[in-house]
């Protein structure tokens, strides 16, 4: 469960969703392990564009969140709102 503690270091909420997903539906096609290694390697080399990235990924609204409440008639205009 230590592996969780990482998720206070994403961008987003979605982020930090999509990396408990990760940790516990682990890839096993060795294809697809390769190609998550290839994108990581490319973002950990291209500084620059990884920092651009992040800077917009903080502006963005957790879309996911939004689209549940909305899902189930809870939506308000305030979830369109950066909080």
């Amino acid at each position: 469960m230590a592996l969780f503690a990482h998720n206070r270091y994403t961008q987003t909420a979605m982020g930090g969703r999509l990396l408990k997903k990760w940790i516990l539906q682990p890839l096993q096609k060795k294809e697809e392990i390769e190609a998550r290694l290839e994108a990581v390697q490319f973002f950990f080399i291209d500084k620059a564009l990884r920092t651009q990235l992040q800077e917009i990924f903080t502006r963005l609204h957790d879309i996911e969140r939004i689209l549940a409440r909305l899902s189930v008639n809870l939506g308000n205009p305030r979830d369109f709102g950066k909080t």
